[in-house]
């Protein structure tokens, strides 16, 4: 089953950047997910075991307080010139305690996710898809 991490958006960010949204000329082959998809990606384990999910559980347990605060402050599109998503961006401040956060976590998942995305962790909603 594929699975990631993530950190739910509270209600008034989710009605900030909604009436936000409705202000923006946005891309015509871009089309905006739901709502009640939105959220901040924080790992994804890509491929895990069903049995492996009230593990995972408790191992996110110790993880459960956010370092620190995150900012939203633009929309983009990715990749320019083609994209496919549109994507919230901000910062998390402070840094270094949100990539610590962010590594922790990738090490308490590795026994369940020994694949799991490496790459640099960039805050951000995904706020709506273009076609592939």
């Amino acid at each position: 089953m594929r699975c990631f991490l993530s950190i739910p958006l509270p209600d008034g960010l989710i009605r900030g950047l909604a009436a936000s949204l409705e202000t923006q000329k946005l891309p015509s082959r871009v089309r905006i997910v739901g709502r009640e998809l939105w959220h901040v990606s924080l790992v994804f384990l890509g491929d895990v075991a069903e049995t492996d999910l009230d593990m995972i559980a408790v191992a996110c347990g110790r993880h459960a307080t956010c370092p620190g605060t995150l900012t939203v402050s633009e929309l983009a599109t990715f990749p320019n010139g083609n994209p496919r998503l549109l994507v919230a961006g901000g910062t998390a401040e402070p840094k270094e305690a949100w990539m610590r956060f962010i590594e922790d976590l990738r090490v308490d998942m590795l026994p369940f996710a020994p694949t799991l995305d490496r790459k640099p962790w960039i805050p951000h909603i995904t706020v709506g898809r273009g076609p592939k």
